[in-house]
C-alpha cells in the first residue's frame, strides 16, 4: 500500500470520528440543524476551491449530480435525525452497511455478478445489526429504522457516484452533495415546528467545526483513493469506528456490552471481507 495514501486515509478517519463526536454532542439541536451546519462549512470551502481553480461547479452531468445530492443529502439527514436516539458509535457502524447496499444496487441495475461468499458477508453484517438491536436497550425501532434507511440511501449514493465515474471533479460532486444536504436542513427547519434552536454561545464553535472537520475528512479520503486502489485503503476507513469508540467513551461516557461489541465487530468484519473479495 502507498504509505502516503494510508496516512491520508487515517487522517480522514480521525477527522470523521471527531465530526461524529461533535454531532452527537450537539444532537439535542435536532437533525435538521445539524445537517445544515455540517453541509454549510464543507459547501463553502469546496465551492471556493472550485471557483479559485476556475472549475465550473455545474459539472458535466447535472442530472446525475442532483440525484447523488438528493440520495447523499437524504442519507446524512436521516443519520443526524437518528443519533439523537441511539449511541453514536453503534449508529456509525450500522451506517457502514452502505457499501453492501451499493453492491446490491450494482447487481440489480448494472447486472454485476456477486460472488456466493459475499452473501455470507452480507449475512454476517446483518447478524451484527440484530445483535446490536437485541442486546443494547438504547436501540429503539425508530432510531434503528432511520439508520437503516440512511444506509440504503448511502448505498444508492455510492452506486450513482460509481456510475458517474471520473467524468466529474470530486469537489463538484461534494458541492452538489453538501448544497443539497444544506437545502434539506433549511427546509426541515422552516417547516418543522421547533426544529431550529438558537445555538448557545459555547456551541457556535462546535457547529462551525462540524463543517470544517467534515471537509478535511472528505478531501483526505478523496486524495487517498486517487493515489491508491480503493480496495487497499477502504479498510482503513473503518478505523473511524475504533477512533469514535474511544472518543465517545472519554467524552460522552458511552459504553457497550459484550454482545453489542460483537455485533459491531461482525458489521465491520463483513464489510472488510467484502472489500477484499471485490478486489
Amino acid at each position: 500500500m502507498n504509505p502516503r495514501a494510508a496516512v491520508y486515509m487515517l487522517i480522514s478517519s480521525m477527522a470523521f470520528a471527531v465530526m461524529y463526536l461533535l454531532a452527537k454532542q450537539l444532537s439535542h439541536y435536532g437533525g435538521y440543524q445539524l445537517t445544515f451546519f455540517r453541509a454549510l462549512g464543507t459547501w463553502v470551502l469546496a465551492l471556493c476551491y472550485l471557483l479559485y481553480k476556475g472549475i465550473s461547479p455545474i459539472g458535466n452531468r447535472p442530472k446525475l449530480l442532483i440525484a447523488r445530492g438528493l440520495t447523499g443529502g437524504g442519507s446524512l439527514l436521516l443519520f443526524f435525525l437518528a443519533i439523537e436516539h441511539v449511541p453514536i458509535t453503534a449508529a456509525v457502524t450500522i451506517r457502514y452497511l452502505m457499501p453492501l447496499f451499493g453492491i446490491v444496487f450494482a447487481m440489480w441495475f448494472l447486472k454485476e455478478r456477486v460472488k456466493p461468499i459475499q452473501w455470507l458477508f452480507f449475512l454476517m453484517a446483518f447478524i451484527g445489526v440484530m445483535l446490536l438491536k437485541g442486546f443494547d436497550g438504547r436501540f429503539g425501532g425508530y432510531g434503528l429504522g432511520l439508520i437503516l434507511v440512511s444506509a440504503v440511501l448511502g448505498g444508492m449514493t455510492l452506486f450513482i457516484v460509481r456510475y458517474i465515474g471520473k467524468t466529474e471533479h470530486p469537489l463538484v460532486i461534494v458541492t452538489y452533495f453538501t448544497g443539497t444536504a444544506g437545502l434539506l436542513g433549511i427546509l426541515g427547519m422552516l417547516f418543522t415546528e421547533g426544529a431550529y434552536h438558537t445555538p448557545a454561545q459555547e456551541d457556535i464553535i462546535p457547529f462551525i467545526a462540524i463543517g470544517l472537520v467534515g471537509f478535511v475528512g472528505q478531501v483526505f479520503m478523496t486524495i487517498a483513493m486517487q493515489i491508491e486502489v480503493a480496495s487497499k485503503v477502504m479498510p482503513l476507513k473503518y478505523l473511524e469506528a475504533v477512533f469514535l469508540l474511544g472518543l465517545s467513551f472519554f467524552f460522552l461516557h458511552e459504553t457497550y456490552g459484550l454482545y453489542a461489541l460483537l455485533g459491531m465487530l461482525l458489521i465491520l468484519t463483513g464489510n472488510i471481507l467484502n472489500v477484499f473479495t471485490k478486489k
